[in-house]
């Protein structure tokens, strides 16, 4: 069921012009989303509750009936991904509306020579 929501968010916000990363984790059974290198957030996909030290924005749980918000968060059971993708199309189109699109890319740029630097999700993830 994982990789059959990664294929539908990755292809939806990929045709939407997001830039698509993506990382399958080894340990779990999760994937990580990252869209626009991060600046439009990342999204989790698992079947489990996740470590308290990482804290996701958008979290899709196959398990899950019903979406929820909680501390800042968003919880999406697979029948949400409307509200996903709404609500991860409403905060990119607020960062631009505050900052420009030429910031915003500027944001993107900032956050993918960051990432080359650093281990994890960066090292292992491939491009959508």
């Amino acid at each position: 069921m994982i990789e059959g929501l990664l294929k539908q968010i990755a292809d939806t916000f990929k045709s939407k012009g997001y830039h698509v990363l993506f990382y399958r984790s080894v340990g779990t059974n999760s994937v990580y989303i990252k869209l626009d290198y991060g600046v439009a957030h990342t999204i989790t996909l698992r079947d489990h509750v996740g470590k308290a030290k990482y804290s996701y924005k958008h979290n899709v749980f196959v398990n899950k009936t019903e979406y929820y918000e909680k501390d800042g968060r968003y919880y999406y059971s697979p029948n949400d991904l409307d509200k996903l993708v709404k609500n991860i199309d409403n905060h990119k189109i607020d960062l631009i509306n505050k900052y420009g699109e030429s910031k915003y890319r500027e944001f993107m740029d900032r956050n993918k020579s960051k990432g080359e630097q650093e281990r994890g999700f960066w090292q292992y993830c491939k491009e959508w």
